[in-house]
């Protein structure tokens, strides 16, 4: 996942929900989280427990540049943003920019865009998160290939035309 590290990105849900679907998965499985802690430090004394815990599956890099953030995507088998809420959310689209199968939140802005071109999961249950981690993993190229396609009608060349057209009209 990618994006700040505060209690709406559902990053504790998430990684309780890796660490199962990884047992069904392969062991040698990572989660890369990617970004700042938030306004809201989600891993308080009572959490640093579970960090210890999983320091051998989840990866937490902390802000980094763009040309990690793009070696990260490369890399990438798939992509988590299981968000309670978002207003829009820019990492999944850039994460089917690159290919990669993406896994989001069936709420808010999520399920509007992303309908048909991601797995939608239940951001409140770690059993819909996980199995959604399982089927992202076993997805086939084809499903890449459109999530792609999608990405790349939605660019900021388009969007100020458009806005510029809407505003002509006026």
């Amino acid at each position: 996942t990618v994006g700040s590290v505060e209690p709406r990105k559902n990053i504790q849900r998430l990684i309780s929900a890796f660490l199962e679907a990884k047992k069904e998965l392969d062991p040698s499985l990572k989660l890369v989280i990617v970004g700042k802690r938030g306004y809201d430090n989600i891993f308080n004394n009572s959490n640093q427990e579970q960090l210890k815990n999983v320091q051998d599956s989840v990866i937490f890099t902390g802000h980094i540049d763009d040309d990690e953030l793009a070696q990260i995507y490369r890399n990438a088998k798939g992509f988590c943003y299981p968000s309670i809420y978002e207003g829009f959310g820019l990492p999944p689209l850039e994460a089917l920019a690159y290919g990669i199968p993406v896994l989001t939140s069936n709420t808010t802005s999520m399920k509007e865009l992303f309908t048909n071109k991601a797995i939608l999961v239940d951001p409140f249950s770690i059993e819909s998160i996980k199995g959604g981690i399982i089927n992202l993993l076993k997805l086939d190229n084809t499903v890449t290939l459109k999530g792609r396609e999608f990405a790349q009608t939605l660019t900021w060349e388009k969007a100020s035309r458009e806005t510029f057209q809407l505003l002509s009209s006026f």
